[in-house]
Formats: C-alpha cells, sequence, structure tokens
C-alpha cells in the first residue's frame, strides 16, 4: 500500500462522512466553526466542474499512484460502493460512471442538508 494515497483517501473519507461525525459531537466544540464547515461543504462540489468532474483529492490519489485498476470514479468505486451500490439498485440505477455520479451528488446534498439543520437548529439553540 502507498502512504500518501492512503493519507489522501483518508481525508478524503473523513470530509465526506464530516456531517455524520459533528452530529455525535457535543456542540460546545463544534459551534464556533459549524457556519464555516457548512459554506465549505456548500461550495466543495463547486470545484468538480474545473477537474472534469472529479475531486481534487482523487486527482491527488492518482498522481501519487492510487487507483491504478480504475478509469472513472476511481474514489466512489474504490472506497464507496459498499453504500453506493444498494442506494443505486434500489433506485433502479446502474454501477455505471453518470449513475454514480448522480448517488455522489445527492451524498453531498444530504450532506449539506445535514450541517444545514445542525447550524441552525441544534448548534443555534444550544447557548
Amino acid at each position: 500500500m502507498k502512504i500518501i494515497p492512503f493519507i489522501v483517501n483518508s481525508i478524503h473519507l473523513i470530509i465526506m462522512f464530516t456531517p455524520f461525525i459533528i452530529i455525535c459531537i457535543d456542540t460546545k466544540y463544534t459551534k464556533p466553526f459549524i457556519h464555516w464547515i457548512l459554506l465549505m461543504a456548500i461550495l466543495l462540489p463547486l470545484h468538480w466542474v474545473f477537474f472534469r468532474n472529479q475531486c481534487l483529492l482523487t486527482l491527488i490519489s492518482k498522481k501519487a499512484g492510487g487507483y491504478p485498476e480504475y478509469s472513472d470514479n476511481e474514489f466512489t468505486r474504490a472506497n464507496l460502493k459498499w453504500l453506493y451500490y444498494p442506494i443505486i439498485k434500489m433506485f433502479g440505477m446502474k454501477w455505471v460512471k453518470d449513475d454514480i455520479t448522480k448517488i455522489s451528488i445527492v451524498h453531498s446534498i444530504v450532506n449539506v442538508t445535514i450541517l444545514w439543520f445542525y447550524t441552525f437548529y441544534i448548534s443555534d439553540r444550544c447557548k
């Protein structure tokens, strides 16, 4: 296993599941910076447009030798199939690039929604 792709992919996974992690943390620790996390979650998918529908972290991992066996949706195919594949099947979709991309976008929307709810309904009520 190559260390650089492992580190980059670990950071990538933490970022993707930050909303679920934050829910488990006491609001006194998250309140000072939750608005910034929400802003980053909203802006993060926008950079995909500049990298041909790919995440910068995936590109860094590929350059460091990660994902030699994949040609598209590398990070998702290697790390998130356990989560995305059942969802794709549930909606009658196929494990192809366009459908994987759709599920990735839905994941981003879910993340933003969770962070938005947490920011304005949970964190703000805890004074």
